[in-house]
Order: structure tokens, then sequence, then C-alpha cells
């Protein structure tokens, strides 16, 4: 973090405002591979919540349209429940992602593939990031020690996972135009105003119609609402999730 500081003079004060706010940090590494250890557990309980979550509501209603992204899930459901709901409705084949760090959002996204056996998930990451956000607070994604991106990622689910490492601004535009078109598009990485803005522009035009784009952390800035509003079409977010389907039938 040191570094990032000499770097970033105008991050001295978020940083030490972030010391101050979380000084577990400090004893933090001492107990990394047993803080690891429960996280991996606790992330493999809040799948098996969230599948046992979607087949109840499923067999209660008959189906679940995606209408009901936008309703109140229950209160011990995980914060990417929506996020898996909607991957297990839309049936996706191609998906892409930014941002992977622990691989809490990847897993999720993981489990609905493989739950619904199809799709492929491509992962962009930038290891160890650590930035000011467009609030002016500290940002920090830093991986333990000698720990790869998506380090809770279950080893069962990693079948149908491709992980790319680098910077957005380089990778996605290279994977986009390999893939052709994506089904759905996340971005979880840099949540700058700048980094957001390219992102959404880059990956729109390969998101299929009825596809999806979905913005983590989308109150963070106007980035996406500003998107919606130059291409005109519906946005919601849904708890600082921001989902935008792509019109089956764009206008002229």
């Amino acid at each position: 973090m040191a570094w990032f500081v000499f770097r970033n003079p105008k991050a001295t004060l978020p940083t030490l405002k972030f010391i101050l706010l979380h000084p577990q940090i400090i004893p933090f590494a001492l107990t990394m591979e047993d803080y690891i250890e429960k996280c991996r557990a606790l992330m493999e309980e809040e799948l098996a919540q969230c599948v046992a979550y979607f087949e109840k509501v499923e067999t209660d209603r008959g189906s679940i349209d995606l209408d009901y992204l936008q309703k109140s899930l229950a209160p011990d459901i995980p914060r990417w429940a929506r996020l898996y709901i909607l991957v297990r409705v839309l049936r996706p084949g191609v998906v892409v992602e930014t941002g992977v760090a622990a691989g809490e959002s990847t897993s999720y996204i993981l489990q609905a593939l493989a739950d619904n056996q199809y799709g492929f998930l491509y992962s962009i990451d930038l290891p160890n990031q650590v930035y000011v956000t467009s609030k002016g607070e500290l940002h920090i994604e830093l991986n333990p020690t000698n720990k790869q991106s998506g380090y809770l990622i279950p080893p069962k689910l990693k079948g149908r996972w491709k992980l790319i490492l680098g910077n957005t601004y380089d990778k996605l535009p290279e994977l986009l135009s390999q893939l052709k078109q994506v089904d759905l598009f996340l971005h979880d990485s840099e949540h700058t105003y700048g980094t957001m803005t390219f992102e959404y522009e880059c990956a729109w035009p390969h998101i299929c119609p009825g596809g999806y784009l979905v913005s983590d952390d989308a109150d963070w800035n106007t980035s996406l609402s500003d998107f919606a509003h130059r291409h005109n079409i519906n946005l919601r977010i849904i708890e600082g999730q921001g989902f935008i389907q792509k019109p089956t039938h764009p206008e002229l």
C-alpha cells in the first residue's frame, strides 16, 4: 500500500482514513490461512443456500421470470443471489466478467452455469488493485500472498471457467473480438467513472439481443446511468447492482 501512496499523493488522506476505519488489517496477515479457509467454507454454504432458494421459489411459482430480480429476496440470501438467478433464467452460453479478486461473483456465475449444465465464463482480472473511487474513498482488492485471483472458487466449478490476467483496457477488447458475441457481461473491476464507462461501451456492441449488461456497485458514480441515457435504454439498479437488458428489437 505504501508504494500506492507514494505514487499517488492525493490518496494519502483516503489511505489513512481506511486504516483508521479498518484496524483489523494490521494483524490480518497473521491469521490469513485460517481466514481463507473460513471464507471458503462460507462460500460453499452460501452457494448451497442460493441453489436451494432458487429451487424452492421455482417450485412455488412454477417459473422465475427476470422481473423477479426487482423483488426483495429473502434476507438470509447472499447479495449475489440475483446474479445466480439471472444466469439460471437467461441460460447464457457465453459470459464475460471483469474483476475477480477472491471470486465471489465468479463462484455464483459458475454455480449457475453448472446447474444449467450449459455455458462458459471468461473472467479478466488485474490482481492487487488499490485506487481512489469517484467518491474519494480508498478501495483495496489485494490477493493473499501466493494466491491467484479466484482463490475462493470451489475447484469443482472451474471446468467452465477461463481466467485472463491483465488490464481490461487491453484484455477486454481482445477477448470480445475473439468471442464476437456474448450473452451476459458483468463489470466488477475498477469502479471509477472512466473504467466503468470504457467497459460498458466496449462490451455493449457484443451483447446479443436479449442479453444483459450487469454492473456491480452501479451507484458509486453516474457512469451506468449516463451510459443508459446515451443509448436510450432502460436501467434498473437494485441494491447497488445495475441491470440493462439489450432490446431484442432495437429502434431504427
